[in-house]
């Protein structure tokens, strides 16, 4: 009986001893499990960042933009749409005078609007921002000289202490005609009603040179370039 215990006691420190040996065998053995990261790409969503136009002080409205004329001028109601304005113009008479178009940038998006630019293109096939021809029977030199009194002046940002003006005459080319470096103009979307004022204004200077007939102004292209980034 005693001899069985003996006999037991030693065979289970024999296996003890194995599986110790076992294990320090197995840890000789070693594997490292690298991890490495690619390109984690988060995407903006631009359908947040939006400037539309409106003819109202409130709300977005569109359609018809009528001017504020004096001196006898007969302005064309412009059409306004959410990023676009067209058919601006005017008659005027051999005095002079001026059409001023009122219209506001809104912001409806979720992102503040900076205004970056402004710049006049010039006409199509032209070197110039503003061009003008003679009617039949009216006399190119005259209209050439009349030419220089008529401008198109734009002003963003009306009721701000900085507001901003570009104006192109038919000596400017476009390039000479852009407000390209614009800091501090932006539209926030934290106020109650996110717009800013701005204006168009043809004028005809009082001074113009007599002319014997009727002539034609064609003005080029204005952009307002907004951004997320002043």
């Amino acid at each position: 009986m005693e001899k069985n215990r003996h006999t037991k006691m030693i065979s289970l420190v024999a296996m003890i001893i194995a599986v110790v040996g076992l294990t320090i065998a197995y840890a000789a053995f070693t594997k490292s499990l690298n991890i490495t990261f690619g390109t984690t790409t988060v995407n903006g969503n631009s359908a947040n960042f939006s400037v539309k136009l409106s003819t109202a002080a409130t709300g977005l409205d569109s359609g018809s933009l009528t001017p504020v004329v004096s001196d006898g001028v007969t302005g064309t109601k412009a059409t306004l749409g959410s990023t676009s304005i067209t058919n601006l113009g005017a008659t005027f008479p051999a005095t002079g005078g001026t059409a001023t178009y009122t219209f506001y940038a809104v912001n409806d998006g979720a992102f503040t609007a900076y205004l970056n630019s402004i710049t006049v293109a010039n006409v199509a096939s032209a070197s110039y921002a503003i061009t003008c021809s003679a009617s039949a029977g009216t006399s190119a030199a005259m209209v050439a000289t009349a030419c220089a009194n008529v401008s198109m002046t734009i002003t963003a940002d009306v009721d701000s202490t900085s507001a901003l003006t570009t104006t192109a005459t038919s000596a400017k080319t476009g390039a000479a005609s852009s407000l390209t470096t614009i800091n501090g103009h932006s539209i926030a979307t934290t106020t109650a009603n996110p717009r800013k004022s701005h204006k168009f204004i043809i004028q005809l200077k009082a001074t113009s040179t007599a002319v014997d007939g009727d002539f034609t102004v064609k003005f080029g292209n204005v952009t307002l370039d907004y951004s997320t980034q002043d």
